[in-house]
């Protein structure tokens, strides 16, 4: 019996490790599943037809981008609106959008999943919420992702440097949310996340480098809630900050600002975030009428570690220049 039990665990070991940790730990049971093996804006196999197909399929849905495909570049965001959850899987894949200022955008509201994808590059105005991340009302999962360098700009609603929620709750794990900006003259700002009612839990990630600015709302560096929670476990938030402005800029925290409910902090580093507000300001945490937990937290309004490390000085060129000989690596 028990050598039976020994060769069965083997096989199984076996079986598992030839199936992809993605499809062991990310995929719906019962999803269909759409492959990208193309890195073009639109046409068969791209991110953009396997989501126009996700869309029109009844259920829930797994979009998988093949490993090593490298950077998909879009000239407009990524719409759909279909009858079921899409989960995402980047497999390590960068996702571009040079003057798009939405890139995913889930207009049905049912939610979706995003691992292992980097999101960066999005960017122009638009008169509508805009993010390279918007979900209208369902749950948003983030996990292993990177999304920096997104500059976004609406010129009459909410926006978010990096993930926009208008109503449902918001999970991030193990992701990188930096150096991305949010402005608009009317609606709330999020530099790095902002939800307008859900829950956001943020574990073991960094939110840093951030900025919002708003001249009719609120603005969150960091992180801003307009309902729900916001947890922290063990994660890195530093050196964002937030601006609300006249004529009717309202309330502005430079790490995160919870307007309805409380901030439960644990474990994390809060350094160098700044606030300059029309209404109630802090530059780290703020939760007006609230309140704030947590410990074993480092909380700091020292920002010296946020300015960029000094230019190094140009190498002293020697006598007689040495040359590597070539290396490859494959």
């Amino acid at each position: 019996m028990r050598t039976r039990l020994l060769r069965a665990a083997t096989v199984l070991g076996l079986v598992a490790a030839a199936i992809p940790l993605s499809a062991l730990l990310s995929s719906p049971a019962g999803a269909t599943t759409f492959n990208v093996t193309s890195a073009a804006n639109d046409g068969p196999n791209s991110l953009r037809q396997a989501l126009a197909d996700a869309a029109t399929n009844p259920g829930d849905d797994v979009i998988d981008i093949q490993a090593g495909l490298g950077t998909i570049t879009v000239t407009s965001e990524l719409n759909w609106s279909g009858n079921g959850m899409v989960t995402i899987n980047g497999n390590g894949a960068t996702l571009s959008g040079p003057g798009v200022a939405r890139g995913l955008v889930d207009d049905g509201g049912n939610g979706f999943t995003v691992n292992g994808l980097t999101i960066t590059g999005f960017g122009g105005s638009i008169d509508n919420d805009a993010a390279p991340i918007v979900e209208e009302g369902g749950p948003i999962t983030l996990n292993s992702c990177t999304i920096t360098g997104n500059a976004i700009v609406t010129t009459g609603e909410d926006v978010a440097g990096g993930v926009l929620s208008e109503g449902g709750p918001v999970t991030i794990t193990d992701c990188t949310i930096t150096g991305n900006s949010a402005t608009t003259p009317d609606g709330d700002a999020g530099g790095g996340v902002l939800s307008e009612g859900g829950q956001v839990i943020l574990a073991t990630s960094t939110v840093s480098g951030n900025t919002a600015s708003t001249s009719f709302g609120d603005a969150g560096g960091g992180v801003l809630s307009e309902g729900g929670p916001v947890t922290v476990r063990p994660s890195t938030i530093n050196c964002n900050v937030a601006t609300t402005t006249a004529p009717d800029g309202g309330d502005g925290a430079g790490a995160i600002l919870s307007e309805g409910d409380d901030i439960t902090i644990n474990g994390s580093t809060v350094v160098g975030n700044a606030a300059t507000a029309v209404g109630a300001s802090a530059n780290a945490l703020l939760a007006p009428g609230n309140a704030i937990n947590g410990t074993g937290n480092t909380i700091s309004d020292d920002t010296s570690s946020c300015a960029a490390p000094p230019t190094p000085p140009p190498l002293t060129p020697t006598a007689t220049p040495v040359v590597a000989p070539a290396r490859f690596t494959g």
